[in-house]
């Protein structure tokens, strides 16, 4: 009766026991799920507000490419981790996810507005491509994180700032090993030094550019004639027809050529000015 009665308390335990050994070996053959938290330090803050509409983040690694190839593969694990099995290092989501989702936080940590959905009122559109996301873990742990970032112009789509959040390093692990949390860690370290480095370096043109959204050109007109009339009308290196032409243009300053067979090619420097009309007449020479 004795015996009896301890296994029946022991039971509950030996059931927990076995509950948590078969949870275990669920987590270490699971993919890993990176926990992305921003760099505390070297914070970028904003003069005054911007708003960034998030736009895609493309997959431009060649194992993105591969229709045989996962492209949630990141590298191999060659040594033992605590809660991982070895083999391939895979992630729980795509990546042009996860780096969409670290840019997100990274904006809002720095201040910025995020807008979502392309119909909402933004000042910029922010996209971007994986061109590299890769980590070993053996006896030293390399890593290499790169993406193109572009940040546009909402209303007119004029790109305003672009370049590359890059970031490799290696590291070892230590006597204790790694683990699901530590290597979650480390690439949400790395990842975030990246983003951080390409933000500090755009942000002085965002603001930049903010503080002229909005102001569109003013308009001018152009009336052009040729003696004699019927030249192709090249403006800026654009095709615009026949002589005579009048032309509707935001202010500024341009180069204009006037081709015509058997006629030297006329070339003039002519501004627009908002509200005026602007007239030029040109009279061709034979060759």
């Amino acid at each position: 009766l004795g015996e009896s009665i301890l296994t029946m308390k022991m039971r509950p335990a030996f059931v927990s026991l076995v509950l948590i050994s078969i949870m275990g070996l669920a987590s270490c053959a699971g993919p890993l799920t990176v926990t992305y938290t921003p760099v505390k330090k070297d914070r970028l803050k904003l003069k005054e507000p911007v708003s960034i509409e998030m736009g895609g983040i493309s997959d431009e690694r060649a194992v993105a490419k591969d229709s045989s190839a996962n492209s949630r593969k990141i590298g191999s694990i060659t040594v033992t981790v605590f809660d991982m099995d070895s083999g391939d290092l895979m992630l729980s989501e795509d990546i042009p996810g996860l780096v969409a989702r670290a840019l997100g936080e990274e904006l809002k940590s720095s201040g910025y507005t995020i807008k979502e959905g392309e119909g909402t009122e933004a000042d910029f559109v922010v996209t971007g491509a994986v061109k590299d996301f890769r980590l070993d873990i053996g006896a030293r742990d390399e890593i290499a994180i790169a993406a193109g970032i572009k940040f546009s112009d909402k209303k007119s789509g004029r790109a305003v700032w672009t370049g590359e959040a890059r970031e490799e390093g290696s590291r070892f692990a230590g006597v204790t090993g790694n683990s699901r949390k530590g290597i979650s860690d480390y690439i949400s370290f790395t990842l975030s030094k990246a983003l951080r480095a390409a933000l500090v370096e755009a942000g002085p043109e965002l603001v930049k550019a903010k503080s002229g959204a909005g102001q569109r050109p003013g308009k001018g007109a152009f009336t052009v004639s040729s003696s004699p009339e019927g030249a192709k009308l090249y403006i800026n290196g654009v095709y615009y027809g026949l002589t005579p032409s009048n032309i509707g243009m935001d202010e500024g300053v341009y180069e204009l050529i006037l081709k015509k067979e058997g006629y030297k090619d006329y070339g003039e420097r002519f501004a627009i000015v908002e509200g005026r009309s602007t007239v030029l007449e040109a009279i061709l020479e034979r060759e």
